[in-house]
């Protein structure tokens, strides 16, 4: 009963903001308003809650409840105007520099995406090829006898992190992303050849100290960025009210 006397408040309180906006506005309300397309929302959502508000004290609610569904989402999303007004109040800064760092972000990191998917498939490639060069030429000779069936290949500590480039490929994403230790991945590749191993390491280490440092540089550069522009919208929003 609370809660829908309250959104019978809601909605007279809308209702009388409309009305007096149009008021206000004339006819600029529904042709030249900067905000034409929200008045036209605002009217559709109040209409709709109007009618529904109607149905309901004169009791034929019930019999059209399930026809009126969809009226109570669209009134749902006049929340949606809240976001205009968190934008610009300052209590809400903290939280709404974090959205526009997120969304200004975004760009920055579907390079980096691609960026790293690009660096883990050529690593890949390689660590394949170097993997399956081992399992076909000196694989047996470690492991005997000759010459090695496929489950025992399939078995091997080494097939299962580099057997194929797709296994590589997530490999060294889990390096990289805590997923897995880069020791347990490195031994195996000890069995190859030192060498590869070593190169494994050089390439954690390219990938850590270089490429994600850059990408928290960006990222950092662009949450300021963001700050920035945040206050000058502010600054902007107050000035056009005056």
């Amino acid at each position: 009963a609370i809660f829908e006397a309250a959104s019978h408040f809601f909605v007279v309180v809308f209702f009388a903001e409309l009305v007096i906006r149009i008021l206000f506005d004339s006819n600029a309300f529904f042709v030249t308003s900067k905000s034409l397309a929200w008045n036209y929302f605002d009217l559709t959502v109040v209409v709709l809650s109007a009618v529904e508000l109607i149905l309901s004290l004169t009791g034929s609610a019930d019999g059209v409840g399930a026809n009126l569904t969809y009226m109570r989402v669209i009134r749902m999303l006049k929340i949606i105007r809240l976001l205009r007004v968190v934008r610009f109040m300052r209590f809400f800064r903290p939280m709404r520099m974090l959205v526009h760092s997120v969304v200004n972000t975004l760009k920055s990191l579907t390079w980096t995406v691609i960026l790293l998917f690009v660096l883990l498939y050529l690593f890949a490639v390689l660590f394949t090829q170097a993997t399956t060069q081992y399992f076909i030429t000196d694989y047996c000779s470690d492991h005997p006898p000759c010459p090695a069936s496929a489950a025992m290949v399939e078995e091997t500590t080494l097939h299962y992190y580099f057997g194929t480039i797709a296994r590589s490929i997530f490999t060294l994403f889990k390096t990289l992303t805590g997923g897995v230790s880069w020791q347990d991945v490195s031994e195996p590749l000890e069995e190859v050849s030192l060498l590869w191993a070593m190169f494994f390491v050089a390439f954690l280490s390219f990938c850590y100290l270089a490429v994600l440092n850059i990408v928290t540089g960006i990222v950092c550069t662009t949450a300021i960025e963001s700050a920035n522009d945040d206050l000058d919208m502010q600054v902007q929003a107050s000035l056009e009210e005056r």
